[in-house]
């Protein structure tokens, strides 16, 4: 009788995907008995087993009647497949899968899984991405998984740099919020990233100004010296003036010509200063 292989699909397809393959899907799914389909269309399904990978059926499997569905989105306006079949494969599925893979938007996940493939005899599945295949094992899974993580990684810290050049977004980065590789998504890096972005943001201008404070404090005490220092020109100034009167001619004249002159230079110094 053969061996049979179960093929589950949740796809999301490109807006640029060729018409004759929505029309294929949406005529066999949602149009068989009120339209006509393409020529074209109708050699896409015969080439390809169209039927067999949304309809194909056995009692093989725990789910033994075809399930599917095909719309297109009212919100993203993109088409959308989600089916699960079984059949007798003999290098169809994977005819198939390498042709559809190029169409593929969305699936699930960071690595948009898009399809399982599951012999009946196969203690594994086969996942596809639009990669292509992998065989579900650990190690295989989690060097895509941190291929696209990393991607993630490269594209959010392109435009992090633009406002934090000390900051990179790391796994460390993301661990410190509880998450691990298993749970975080691109959603979380871009949000936990900007978040980190903004309070460094925020703690550099804290200190910046905590700097700029201090020295605010510091310059309003050298001119509140300076003032000081004026006023006690001011009055000497004025001693020495009526010192002057009194004997006039001497050492007292040169004298009070130089503190003049100092007094004249501070007052014009601390114009400029209450100018600025």
């Amino acid at each position: 009788m053969g061996m049979y292989t179960e093929l589950i699909l949740g796809i999301e397809f490109k807006e640029d995907t060729p018409e004759y393959i929505t029309e294929a899907f949406d005529y066999l799914i949602n149009k068989h008995d009120e339209a006509e389909i393409s020529d074209e269309a109708l050699k896409f399904t015969d080439e390809y087993h169209v039927s067999l990978m949304v309809f194909g059926c056995s009692s093989y499997f725990a789910v033994d009647c075809p399930n599917y569905a095909f719309w297109k989105d009212k919100y993203d306006n993109t088409w959308h497949l989600s089916s699960r079949a079984n059949l007798k494969n003999g290098g169809r599925i994977e005819k198939f899968l390498n042709f559809i893979k190029d169409y593929v938007k969305n699936g699930s996940g960071p690595l948009a899984l898009f399809a399982y493939v599951q012999y009946e005899e196969s203690e594994y599945p086969t996942i596809w991405t639009p990669e292509g295949p992998c065989k579900y094992d650990i190690s295989s899974i989690e060097a895509k998984y941190d291929k696209a993580i990393a991607r993630y990684y490269d594209t959010f810290n392109t435009l992090y740099s633009k406002f934090c050049p000390d900051f990179v977004l790391t796994t460390k980065v993301l661990e410190k919020y509880g998450l691990t590789p298993s749970t975080y998504t691109q959603h979380d890096c871009m949000c936990i990233g900007l978040e980190e972005v903004a309070n460094r943001i925020s703690k550099s201008y804290d200190e910046q100004l905590e700097k700029t404070m201090k020295l605010n404090r510091k310059l309003l005490d050298v001119f509140k010296e300076i003032m000081i220092q004026s006023a006690y020109l001011e009055s000497d100034i004025k001693n020495l003036k009526e010192e002057i009167e009194k004997h006039p001619g001497g050492e007292l004249s040169d004298l009070l010509e130089d503190i003049e002159d100092t007094k004249l230079s501070i007052d014009e110094y601390l114009k400029k200063v209450i100018e600025e």
